[in-house]
């Protein structure tokens, strides 16, 4: 069986998501290592939350280098993981974060990126929908690790009543990828509807608002969506660029 590893991402000590729609993908291919890169004392936390899930193994790292230093750190640990792992592929979460990991990574390790996957089958060829949904595509790595990069709420998470094995490692960061140090940190505003990057509904609203989006929001209450708006929308101001579909 195949080895597919995925990241599990994290943010205010919670596991996306994200992870257990990555494993129940992964599965399809082979055997599935979560891993889980944690600021020093948060990982066994972390990692516990990715029982029930498709995952086998979580291979748990705790180092403030993380927070430190950024995505460089990661990447250069994610790097050590896959070639001690020999893993088949990796599977990440397809996020603005997420993408610039996965490049990143693909340098390192010298494999090919496939972006926005909605679906992956066994063979790790991936399926795209391009263009606003116009078009669907196939595609596929060719030459060295597949590094895929997967839509959330892509998939419905797969539920199991497994506990994965954890395996702890200690690793050391390169002197490279410590050049940037991060001295201070903004958490992103959170409201109380789902995050757009997760949810299963979106009520998106564009000119046709003129500016107003109370009735866009009162839907999306009414739903339990999360709100979009259009490109239009959010360049004239009537809506955060964050939001924007």
């Amino acid at each position: 069986m195949s080895n597919v590893l995925i990241l599990a991402d994290h943010d205010g000590g919670k596991i996306s998501k994200t992870a257990a729609e990555l494993a129940t993908l992964g599965k399809r291919a082979g055997s599935v290592t979560a891993v889980v890169l944690a600021p020093a004392g948060q990982g066994d936390a972390l990692a516990a939350q990715l029982s029930n899930t498709e995952v086998e193994k979580v291979v748990l790292v705790e180092s403030d280098d993380f927070a430190r230093h950024g995505i460089p750190a990661l990447v250069d640990a994610l790097a050590q993981i896959v070639k001690a792992q020999n893993s088949k592929a990796v599977l990440i979460p397809s996020t603005a974060r997420g993408k610039e990991v996965a490049g990143r990574l693909a340098i390192r390790i010298g494999g090919g990126v496939i972006t926005d996957a909605v679906d992956i089958n066994s063979d790790l060829g991936a399926t795209q929908s391009v263009f606003g949904g116009s078009f669907t595509v196939s595609s596929k790595v060719k030459t060295g690790t597949p590094v895929i990069t997967v839509r959330p709420s892509a998939v419905e998470a797969t539920a199991t009543s497994t506990n994965p094995a954890i395996e702890k490692l200690s690793l050391t960061i390169a002197d490279s990828a410590k050049l940037v140090t991060i001295t201070g940190t903004q958490p992103a505003a959170k409201g109380g509807r789902p995050e757009l990057t997760e949810a299963k509904i979106v009520i998106s609203g564009g000119r046709g608002t003129n500016g107003d989006f109370s009735q866009v929001e009162a839907m999306a209450d009414l739903l339990g969506a999360a709100v979009g708006a259009s490109r239009a929308a959010t360049d004239a101001g009537w809506y955060p660029h964050t939001h924007q579909v």
